[in-house]
C-alpha cells in the first residue's frame, strides 16, 4: 500500500475525477500534472494503455483510468465525456520503479491537505466498481461520509497491474525532474534513428535499418517443416543458403480468420540479422527507411 506522507496531522492530495467518481493521489507521488500531450497508439498493447507519449526527450506510457475502471469511454473525453472534460483532461506524471508512467484522467480538482480524522482505511468505504487492491484508503466528507469525498488510489498495484515488468532494469530507467539540457548539433541528429517500415494486417512496424540485411520478394516455394509453430512458415532459400521463414502475421495472431497465405505472392520478407544467424520476416509491405525527428512528432521523414 503506498504510504501517504503525514505532515503536521494532514496529508496533501492531489484530487481528481474519471466518469464523475472522486479519486485521489498522494501529493508525494505526483511529479507534474500536464495537458495531454500527443499520443502514439501501440498495436497490440495492453488495453488501458492509451499510447505512448514523449516528454523531454524521453519516452512515458500513458494509461487511461477509464480503461482501468471499465468506465464508458476509451480515453478521456471519449464515449460519454463533453467536450468541455475533454478539453479539462490532465496527465499526472507518476514514478515507478524509476520508469515515469502518465495517468490520463478527466479532470484535475486541485490540491488538498486533509486532516487525519478524514482519511479512512479503504475497507471501510467500499466501491463495487474500484478493486480494493487499487485502493490505498478514502477521503471521508465532513460529515463522515463517504459519498462526497475521494478513493485514495493506491499508485503501484494500479501501474504494476497494467506493466508487471515496467522499469525493471536499466532500460527503464528516466528522470523527468532534472531539467532539460541543451543539445549540441550532434546530439539532436542522434535523436533521429532510421527505421524500415512493414505493414501486417494494415498495422505498421518498425525495424531500425541496422538489423535488416535486405528486403526480398516471397517466394513462390517454401519446404514446410513438420510440428512447427503456426508462425513459422517454413524454410526459404537465399541464394546458395536456407532461410527460416517467420510469418508476422502469425506470429503476432492478427487477422487469424483469413487466410494467411493468400496474400503471400505479393508480399515481401525483410531478411533480419539476429544472434542466430540471418532471419526472414515476411510481412505485406516493406515501406522505404524512416528518420523520426527529435521533436516528438510521429511522421516519418521518407
Amino acid at each position: 500500500m503506498a504510504a501517504i506522507i503525514r505532515r503536521d496531522g494532514v496529508r496533501s492530495f492531489v484530487l481528481f475525477t474519471v466518469g464523475g467518481m472522486g479519486l485521489a493521489l498522494p501529493l508525494d507521488s505526483v511529479l507534474e500534472i500536464l495537458r495531454p500531450p500527443s499520443l502514439v497508439p501501440i498495436p497490440l498493447g495492453p488495453p488501458s494503455l492509451e499510447g505512448l507519449a514523449r516528454r523531454r526527450g524521453a519516452v512515458l506510457p500513458v494509461i487511461g483510468l477509464r480503461r482501468v475502471l471499465g468506465l464508458a469511454g476509451a480515453g478521456a473525453g471519449e464515449g460519454g465525456a463533453g467536450d468541455g472534460e475533454t478539453k479539462a483532461a490532465r496527465l499526472l506524471i507518476l514514478r515507478h520503479n524509476g520508469q515515469p508512467v502518465g495517468l490520463l484522467v478527466d479532470r484535475v480538482s486541485g490540491l488538498s491537505t486533509v486532516d487525519e480524522g478524514r482519511i479512512a482505511d479503504s475497507a471501510t468505504a467500499p466501491d463495487p466498481s474500484i478493486d480494493a487492491d487499487l485502493l490505498a484508503g478514502a477521503i471521508l466528507a465532513g460529515d463522515g461520509a463517504a459519498g462526497d469525498g475521494a478513493l485514495i488510489l493506491d499508485p503501484g498495484p494500479l501501474i504494476e497491474r497494467q506493466f508487471a515488468d515496467l522499469g525493471r532494469g536499466p532500460a527503464g530507467s528516466a528522470d523527468f525532474s532534472a531539467a532539460p539540457q541543451p543539445k549540441t548539433v550532434a546530439a539532436v541528429s542522434q535523436d533521429e534513428e532510421q527505421l524500415v517500415v512493414l505493414t501486417v494486417a494494415e498495422q505498421e512496424f518498425a525495424l531500425p535499418v541496422a538489423a535488416v540485411q535486405e528486403v526480398v520478394p516471397v517466394p513462390e516455394t517454401v519446404i514446410r517443416v513438420p510440428r512447427a509453430r503456426p508462425h513459422l512458415l517454413g524454410m526459404m532459400t537465399l541464394r546458395d543458403g536456407l532461410l527460416p521463414l517467420v510469418g508476422l502475421r502469425e506470429l503476432f495472431g492478427l487477422d487469424a480468420a483469413l487466410d494467411a497465405t493468400a496474400d503471400r505472392g505479393r508480399g515481401k520478407v525483410a531478411v533480419l540479422r539476429t544472434a542466430e544467424g540471418l532471419v526472414g520476416v515476411a510481412v505485406e509491405m516493406c515501406g522505404k527507411s524512416c528518420a523520426f525527428p527529435a521533436n516528438g512528432s510521429t511522421r516519418c521523414r521518407r
